[in-house]
């Protein structure tokens, strides 16, 4: 497949559907668990989202998907490599053919990932990825598809805060101790704080795109094969349990995922980051409406740690001792 850069994956994917003759009475099946933007992204081209269940170990519900298939003008599934783990793509390829329908494959969490050595975001009839969530670059998201074009957008403008951001990354001790003593910081522990919910339509800036074709990605992916293998060992031995148990040196781990006890006991894990200088999370950016009714989505959120593999690894390894 041929490889578009654009600044972020939700650019590419933009782009992606802008291949296709959707109308506004088409319709798009995404999974239930999922940020914010990806709806607002397809909401900007005027198409409907239906949604699947995903199970709590991020698998999908079968059923609850095949459910959605008889509505009308639907045009195309979307499934998710979660954290860079890749789903089972041959029964959903099976039902897109017999339904005559596209498959989309989002591997933002996973870029430079592969199964059975096929690049993933390249599974489906069109895939994107985003190597600026695993690279220390200012933007970055690529398209793959078969499809030949010249899109012509502006390049992305890199801010105050993206050089700032650059800057600290090539400087972990300072990076650490700027986060230890940080009094205003983001509450991961609060579903209201949300990130970047901006539709951007540009191109992947120069420095970012030279850094994509520089770095060695099987390096990168050995990092954070070994930071993962790292963490599982500490959560094992504080009674905590990777929702994914089987990291491969080939895949490209955005973090490792896991379920605390509760949101009090997740708001703990976020504070003990800050106090060594890292940055523990929660995840996705959920819409307000999963909030307001306290969906199952929201009661899962309220649970999920995600633990940093951008980390050195002998600092890791301190940490964890």
């Amino acid at each position: 497949m041929k490889k578009y850069y654009f600044s972020h994956g939700r650019t590419a994917l933009l782009n992606g559907l802008k291949f296709y003759n959707f109308s506004d009475r088409d319709s798009i099946l995404i999974p239930d668990y999922l940020c914010e933007v990806v709806e607002l992204t397809l909401k900007s081209l005027n198409l409907k989202i239906l949604k699947y269940e995903m199970k709590d170990d991020f698998t999908i519900n079968m059923q609850s998907l095949k459910s959605k298939l008889k509505l009308k003008n639907l045009k195309a599934i979307m499934v998710v490599n979660y954290f860079g783990f890749p789903q089972n793509i041959k029964v959903l390829k099976k039902i897109c053919k017999k339904n005559k329908i596209l498959l989309i494959e989002d591997n933002s969490h996973g870029y430079g990932g592969k199964e059975n050595s096929k690049l993933l975001g390249t599974r489906g009839n069109f895939g994107f990825s985003s190597p600026r969530k695993v690279l220390q670059i200012y933007s970055g998201g690529v398209l793959y598809h078969k499809n030949i074009a010249s899109i012509k957008l502006p390049k992305y403008k890199r801010t105050i805060k993206d050089f700032i951001i650059q800057l600290l990354s090539k400087h972990f001790s300072l990076k650490t101790l700027i986060k230890k003593n940080l009094i205003l910081r983001k509450d991961f522990s609060d579903p209201t704080n949300q990130n970047d919910n901006i539709i951007y339509n540009t191109y992947i800036d120069d420095f970012s795109l030279s850094k994509i074709r520089q770095k060695n990605i099987k390096i990168e992916k050995l990092k954070r094969f070994n930071n993962y293998k790292i963490w599982k060992n500490y959560l094992i031995k504080n009674n905590f349990i990777p929702i994914f148990n089987n990291a491969d040196k080939n895949l490209m781990l955005w973090c490792l995922p896991f379920y605390a006890k509760n949101a009090s006991d997740a708001k703990k894990w976020f504070d003990w980051g800050q106090r060594q200088g890292i940055t523990i999370f929660s995840w996705p950016d959920l819409s307000i409406d999963n909030i307001s009714k306290n969906t199952k989505c929201f009661k899962r959120w309220k649970r999920l740690v995600c633990l940093p593999l951008d980390i050195p690894n002998n600092y890791l390894k301190h940490i964890c001792s």
